[in-house]
């Protein structure tokens, strides 16, 4: 194939995938789709909020949910810019408030739902990339890993809720 068929090919892999198959999108790349059953969630004010602790606000041209796992991670290399103990602390809450509890459900569906092997790829490594980083951050912190989701010592907790 020649690189304009394998670039149309992948954009329509994509918006398969993530964009156009509603009401049965097939990985739909929102935190409050696994987390809360639905989209525009209790999940995406949390994150906001987060965002707005630290001090970060998604541009204003943009036009997707705030968690969206692009913004997710757009604000840990925020973060992660900063090098700073705060934001190191702020990485780790967050991680654990947000990607850790719905990533690997969303690479799971990747996974089962992609043709592509890139979308299989990427998201593989990805969630892979937040467990390395979720590693080094509670050792870099000596953090033991945080098993329960209402752990109080966490402002942005929550109850557990239902898995998608």
């Amino acid at each position: 194939l020649d690189l304009e068929q394998q670039m149309r090919e992948g954009w329509a892999e994509y918006v398969r995938l993530f964009v156009s198959s509603a009401p049965t999108l097939p990985a739909p790349p929102y935190g409050s789709y696994y987390l809360d059953g639905t989209l525009r969630g209790q999940h995406a004010d949390d994150v906001l909020r987060a965002y707005a602790a630290a001090g970060w606000t998604l541009c204003a041209g943009y036009r997707d949910l705030p968690d969206h796992v692009a913004a997710e991670l757009e604000f840990l290399w925020r973060l992660a810019g900063r090098r700073d103990p705060r934001s190191l602390q702020t990485s780790l809450r967050f991680l654990e408030l947000a990607l850790l509890g719905w990533l690997p459900r969303f690479n799971d569906r990747v996974q089962r739902a992609a043709r592509h092997p890139f979308y299989r790829t990427l998201a593989a490594w990805t969630a892979h990339a937040v467990d390395a980083d979720a590693a080094w951050l509670r050792r870099r912190l000596e953090v033991t890993p945080c098993t329960n989701s209402d752990d109080a010592t966490s402002s942005n907790s929550r109850p557990a809720r239902s898995a998608r």
